[in-house]
């Protein structure tokens, strides 16, 4: 209605809207077989099109209708949209009145003004946008920018300078270790190792991140706990960036690094026997078992069974853990992991719910002359010991071999996890790596 009360085009629009209001009744015809094509619709609102198309009068045509215009224009020289090249010009001219300026852009001249002077004297000396814009455009100026070649999306600045200084080759090993609890060769080497599974390409938007910083990153979260924001804060990073991060690395080393570093059978089963026996004088041991439960929040689902009765009585509130499962050489190198279980099953059952127990009852260990150790609370078998479980010991429960050397690896592991020192007699990569 402002349209034809103020236009001196009162009789085409009006055209306009009567052919539209056609098109609408034709096209709920209750037949399908009445209803009009859409390049019938297209043809009559063509023949509807004034030579004196403006923007304005865009408003009364169907989105289709521009949709069209704007797919031809490069080949359209004729259309009156196109060719009103100067609609802008004629708007931001001192001819055109405030009420329509004001019509245009929902604002006064002087609000734009003011709202836009930064944004265009960065837009001015940026030279990696992908057109020249004129300065005019944005404020009425008369100065344009330089040239610009490229693409390129606005990215809020973050700092990375911790990153830097830990990841640079004047950081002392001794930081870089307490960081990341291992040493820069070790970290080196897992990156080499993941490399291929967690590096992405460059874009033509931006850079990619490298292996070296996206490892690290769900290394810290992993090890210390805090939170991704914080996480944020120390890379430089987005917190969904570093959240996907961590699923992504944590993803590859499952996948890759955790098929050739924690593995039953032991290639050399003899010599690992042979170094629990030197500590505990009983022959044939390879691996001892433990089970630690880490706490976690309320789950969403089966609530109940990740329920934790002795670390709820432990807190004094109810608390709620997954089962981690571990199997330990006689040097700390974790052979065989099992996590996930919920926090509510004893060990023995999260021990036969787990594929190690499906594994050794179908023959892991060949004729039984290896044995796996475990404490009080596992079952005994052919190929598990525990300790003796009648009363009057000779030999004090909290001294036998199986307790020894669970509670032992146990823990390294809370302390590594909890932010205490590694196992400092890993003896390589992998064994550093997965104490941590």
């Amino acid at each position: 209605m402002i349209q034809l009360e103020t236009s001196d085009q009162a009789d085409t629009l009006l055209e306009q809207v009567k052919v539209c209001t056609k098109i609408g009744i034709e096209c709920m015809d209750p037949n399908p077989k009445k209803r009009p094509a859409a390049r019938h619709i297209l043809d009559m609102i063509d023949k509807t099109e004034s030579a004196a198309y403006s923007e304005e009068t865009a408003i009364s045509f169907p989105a289709k209708k521009r949709k069209k215009e704007t797919a031809i224009s490069s080949s359209s020289s004729h259309n009156p949209r196109v060719a009103d090249a100067g609609v802008w010009d004629r708007v931001s001219g001192p001819a055109c009145s405030d009420a329509e300026f004001q019509r245009a852009f929902h604002m006064s001249r002087a609000t734009l003004h003011s709202l836009c002077h930064e944004l265009v004297i960065a837009i001015a000396k940026d030279t990696t946008l992908c057109a020249a814009i004129p300065v005019h455009q944005h404020v009425g100026g008369d100065a344009a920018p330089a040239a610009m070649n490229g693409r390129r999306v606005w990215v809020r600045e973050r700092s990375t300078e911790w990153w830097d200084r830990l990841s640079g080759l004047a950081c002392p090993d001794a930081e870089f270790r307490q960081a990341f609890r291992m040493s820069r060769a070790t970290f080196d080497a897992i990156c080499d190792e993941l490399g291929a599974a967690i590096a992405k390409e460059d874009t033509a938007l931006r850079a990619a991140i490298p292996a070296q910083q996206r490892f690290a990153v769900c290394v810290w979260r992993l090890a210390t706990g805090e939170p991704l924001r914080e996480v944020s804060r120390r890379f430089g990073l987005g917190i969904s960036t570093c959240y996907n991060i961590v699923l992504q690395v944590c993803a590859a080393l499952t996948g890759v690094l955790m098929p050739k570093a924690i593995r039953l059978p032991l290639d050399s089963p003899e010599v690992t026997a042979s170094r629990f026996e030197a500590l505990s004088w009983i022959p044939g041991i390879v691996g001892a078992v433990c089970t630690d439960h880490i706490p976690i929040g309320p789950p969403k689902e089966n609530v109940a069974e990740y329920y934790n009765r002795c670390l709820t009585e432990r807190m004094n509130k109810a608390s709620y853990s997954v089962a981690l499962q571990a199997v330990v050489d006689a040097d700390g190198t974790f052979t065989d992991v099992c996590i996930g279980l919920p926090g509510s099953l004893s060990d023995t059952a999260v021990f036969e719910q787990s594929a190690l127990h499906a594994r050794c009852e179908a023959g892991l260990f060949g004729d039984n002359q290896y044995w796996l150790v475990g404490g009080p609370r596992y079952p005994l078998k052919d190929w598990m010991l525990v300790p003796y479980a009648y009363q009057n010991l000779t030999w004090a429960p909290s001294t036998s071999v199986s307790r020894l050397r669970t509670e032992l690896r146990g823990a390294r592991y809370r302390g590594s996890r909890h932010g205490g020192a590694s196992c400092s007699a890993a003896p390589s990569p992998s064994c550093q790596t997965f104490t941590t």
